[in-house]
């Protein structure tokens, strides 16, 4: 290793012999290094003072970690409370391929996290994975038969981690971790329930970069005993991510990004973005799953400084809140599972709020439960059409009946809903035209309405995106004015 590689120089800094600067530093230029290329020597020495490799007869590990003499050998020397009733234990391990901490921490199913216990998760069975992602291929969805998994790692290139910039990660992106500068994930916490709904904590913390096969093999152990995944955002970053540090440590990616996947962001933003404005994880804890966070936890952007700290320092202190922030991250996965389920099973129980009710209805009429979707569509109607929540609810369910062809009902909403908006929402005076028109074929009340609604509108001025509408509505007029005339002849 004649120099240092890019993703160590960030973590190693720019080598410079003493009293000299280095490129930008020293010669006041980008990319201008002034100073040799250091030995395989002085780089092994640095990288021992910064990623100390705790072998079992040192006595400086972890706070709270002992050293071991084989991969979950050691007991803990003073284990880490986490949270109310949680006892962290982390270990060394010591394997062929390199040391890494593994921690772990058994829960009971009758913990509760906020105001769930762990075993409401047993409701996330295939019929509610299905019903919050659409993939048939959950269908046989258990828990216990389930990895949930979340990633702590340093940041996307450009996202503030001084690293590669955003074109290194749409490089990778397209081709597929050939390229530098793409996150590591330091820490890989998972859990596992068993059918009793009691949970098996797992972390997988790295020390020093050249140990990550050792971390991405324990992990791939534990991976190859599941059937599913389980994630916040998952599919689109962290199952990506872990594929992409297998593949660039030889190893093979397939398994976790073919296993089938239920990533709970997409049913958050549906049920609840809409009465919320967002859908993260810490609003969906606060407002939903009753969880209230310690004053001093670590947020999401902190962490990669926090890597870049102990990186700098080798204090691993500096990780002990990330520890903790991964292991809430968990146990809310486990618990949200468990409280989606009940919102497509029994959503006028779960959710609180018509909007989120409509977006449960929306979400049941899509993924195939005509049913249910309806009869919470026509809860809401029920209410006045001046409402916004209720306006929606009334054109979602028109639609509804429109596709089952029951147009004459359909009707009747689109007539309170343009009772309600008048000439300001031109759509429902189109779908009840259209429906009056050529499906219920009563022309003259096609006419009669369009004779209206052009008569508010007089010259169409003022409409911007919808005035092809108002010429539609001139056009639809004269047609219909010739049925009605033929019919009456």
């Amino acid at each position: 290793m004649s120099e240092v590689s890019s993703p160590l120089r960030r973590h190693l800094g720019e080598p410079r012999s003493r009293g000299q600067g280095t490129g930008a530093s020293a010669a006041g230029g980008r990319g201008v290094r002034t100073s040799k290329p250091p030995a395989r020597e002085a780089v092994s020495a640095r990288l021992r003072r910064l990623f100390p490799a705790v072998s079992a007869s040192q006595q400086q590990p972890l706070p709270g970690i002992a050293a071991g003499t084989g991969e979950g050998a050691a007991a803990p020397v003073a284990a880490r409370p986490i949270g109310q009733g949680i006892v962290l234990e982390h270990r060394i391990a010591h394997t062929a391929r390199g040391g890494f901490v593994r921690g772990h921490a058994q829960l009971p199913p009758r913990y509760c996290h906020g105001a769930l216990p762990l075993s409401s998760v047993a409701a996330l069975d295939g019929e509610a994975a299905v019903l919050l992602s659409g993939d048939p291929e959950l269908a046989e969805f258990r828990p216990e038969r389930a990895l949930f998994f979340d990633l702590e790692t340093t940041g996307l290139p450009g996202r503030g981690n001084g690293s590669g910039g955003d074109a290194a990660w749409r490089n990778h992106s397209q081709t597929r971790g050939r390229c530098a500068g793409t996150p590591l994930a330091f820490l890989i916490g998972a859990a596992t329930v068993d059918a009793s709904g009691a949970v098996q904590l797992h972390q997988f913390l790295l020390r020093q970069q050249p140990d990550e096969p050792a971390q991405l093999a324990a992990f791939g152990q534990l991976l190859k005993q599941v059937d599913y995944l389980v994630s916040f955002n998952g599919r689109s970053f962290d199952r990506n991510i872990l594929a992409d540090r297998l593949a660039r440590n030889g190893m093979d990616p397939e398994r976790i990004l073919t296993l089938p996947h239920l990533d709970l962001l997409h049913p958050s933003r549906r049920l609840y973005r809409g009465a919320f404005g967002s859908a993260s994880l810490d609003v969906i804890e606060r407002r939903v799953l009753g969880l209230q966070r310690p004053a001093d936890e670590v947020r999401g952007a902190e962490v990669p400084e926090r890597w870049n700290r102990y990186l700098s320092t080798g204090d691993p202190r500096h990780l002990h809140a990330v520890l903790d922030h991964n292991v809430l991250d968990l146990l809310s996965l486990i618990t949200l599972g468990g409280h989606l389920s009940h919102c497509v099973r029994a959503p006028g129980l779960a959710l609180v709020e018509p909007v989120m009710l409509a977006a449960a209805a929306r979400l049941l009429l899509r993924r195939g439960r005509p049913e249910q979707g309806e009869s919470l569509l026509r809860r809401l109607a029920l209410g006045s059409a001046d409402d916004l929540v209720v306006y929606g609810a009334l054109g979602s369910l028109a639609e509804h009946l429109r596709k089952g062809a029951r147009h004459d009902e359909a009707v009747v909403l689109w007539r309170r809903m343009l009772g309600a908006a008048g000439a300001d929402d031109l759509q429902p005076w189109r779908a009840a035209a259209i429906s009056l028109e050529r499906r219920l074929k009563q022309p003259a009340a096609a006419l009669a309405l369009v004779d209206e609604l052009l008569g508010r509108l007089e010259d169409g001025e003022g409409l911007g995106s919808e005035a092809s509408l108002f010429h539609e509505f001139l056009a639809r007029r004269e047609r219909l004015r010739r049925k009605v005339l033929s019919a009456a002849a």
